[in-house]
């Protein structure tokens, strides 16, 4: 589900979204074109639920951390719903937000691995979103990587049942597995 209907930007047929909103289809608009991505698998939702259940818990009271289908509007009417999103409540709109967020999370999938890796990796960096992190559900890992002058450098990683203390946006010890 979108977070409300939208503009198509000039490369996308109008009538294209209207039709996705109406289907309840989640869908991004990333530099121009449309993406629509199949259902997850199992390894990547549990993997997700699992560090959006932590991140919720720990979170301070002034942030938010939502999922999936939360949007950031990095250039309108460009946006992508990253797997899980920590921001500050004060910068969330009905539609999502169009103010970097503090973290974004992406669980890789087949069908994503690319375009997390490559095409939203840059539109985080150019927006200012200080921290991504990338999880691995099939190896399993998860990579942290921070915003230094404008690339991301990877400051921590862990594989299988390893417990990582990260200290931004805030204080939660995470892991992958239970």
């Amino acid at each position: 589900m979108t977070a409300a209907p939208h503009e198509a930007p000039a490369s996308v047929h109008p009538g294209l979204l209207a039709y996705l909103d109406e289907q309840d289809i989640p869908y991004e608009v990333l530099d121009g074109s449309v993406v629509v991505s199949p259902p997850c698998t199992f390894r990547h939702e549990d993997a997700a639920a699992e560090l959006l259940t932590r991140l919720r818990v720990a979170a301070p009271d002034d942030l938010a951390v939502l999922g999936a289908n939360f949007g950031f509007w990095y250039a309108d009417p460009f946006y992508v719903m990253a797997d899980i999103t920590v921001t500050r409540r004060s910068d969330c709109e009905d539609r999502g937000t169009t103010v970097a967020p503090l973290l974004v999370v992406e669980v890789l999938s087949p069908s994503t691995r690319r375009r997390d890796l490559l095409g939203k990796w840059s539109v985080y960096a150019e927006a200012g979103v200080p921290s991504y992190w990338l999880v691995d559900p099939v190896e399993p890992s998860l990579t942290v990587l921070t915003l230094r002058e404008g690339l991301y450098v990877e400051t921590a990683r862990i594989s299988g049942t390893e417990e990582l203390m990260v200290q931004e946006p805030f204080p939660v010890t995470v892991r992958l597995k239970r």
